[in-house]
């Protein structure tokens, strides 16, 4: 149990530790998790062992796998409105857009 919940912790700490640059939600994401696990866990009547060792523990792996889904998602979705925009701009207005701006005559 003791070797679970150190590979556990360091795989959190490891996740934040690189993540944090990047995810500037990372902090309130994870302490919504423990605290609806803590919340859920004390509504069901759980044991406060169980929800410290059992509920906390998977709802972290939840925001953990979850945070890396959906920055994936809007990459993905980023890269692919871009697309969409430069295939719009250039196929259907059917218009170039100029190298230098054409010079005004007075």
């Amino acid at each position: 149990m003791l070797i679970a919940c150190l590979i556990l912790g360091l795989s959190i700490s490891s996740f934040a530790y690189r993540r944090q640059e990047g995810d500037r939600f990372q902090t309130p994401i994870f302490v919504l998790a423990i605290t609806s696990a803590t919340v859920f866990g004390l509504a069901l009547g759980v044991n406060a062992n169980v929800i410290m060792l059992g509920v906390i523990p998977w709802a972290l792996c939840l925001a953990m796998i979850g945070s890396v889904a959906v920055h994936w998602l809007i990459r993905r979705c980023s890269r692919d409105r871009g697309a969409i925009y430069t295939e719009i701009h250039c196929c259907e207005q059917g218009e170039k857009e100029p190298l230098a701006p054409e010079p005004q005559s007075c």
